[in-house]
C-alpha cells in the first residue's frame, strides 16, 4: 500500500497477519524482507504506525485501504522511554498504544513493515 502523503510504502500481504513474534525477530524480519522487488524494508516507528490508525473505525481501527488486517498488537521500532526493555505497539482493534516487552515476556505482536519511497 502506497501512502503518497508520507512517501511510505506499507507491507500489505498475507504475512502481516500470520505470526506474532518478539521485537528482535520483527526487526530482523523487516530488514530481511524482499517484497515487490524491494529489499529496503524496516520496522515502522511509532509515529508512522499511528499514521495508519483510523479511530472512526473499530475492530479494526486501521485505514480502510489495507486488505490484510488483524485486530491485534503490531510492533513499532520505537523503544518505550519509561522501560527501555519495551517497545511501542499499536493495538489495531481500537487504535490504542502502549509498551510491550521486547523479549515477549508479556506477549508477542504482529509485524507490518514499511519502506521509504525515495
Amino acid at each position: 500500500m502506497i501512502d503518497d502523503v508520507s512517501n511510505l510504502t506499507w507491507q500489505d500481504d498475507f504475512e502481516v497477519k500470520t505470526d506474532k513474534i518478539i521485537w528482535s525477530e520483527a526487526v530482523d524480519y523487516c530488514e530481511n524482507l524482499t517484497l515487490g522487488g524491494y529489499s529496503n524494508w524496516r520496522l515502522p516507528n511509532i509515529n508512522e504506525l499511528k499514521s495508519i490508525v483510523d479511530l472512526s473505525k473499530y475492530n479494526p481501527s486501521i485505514n480502510s485501504i489495507f486488505e490484510n488486517i488483524v485486530s491485534g498488537n503490531y510492533w513499532s521500532s520505537t523503544s518505550y522511554a519509561e522501560a527501555r526493555g519495551n517497545a511501542w505497539y499499536i493495538y489495531f482493534a481500537n487504535g490504542s498504544h502502549g509498551g510491550l516487552h521486547k523479549s515477549g515476556r508479556d506477549g508477542k505482536a504482529y509485524v507490518r513493515c514499511v519502506r521509504d519511497m525515495n
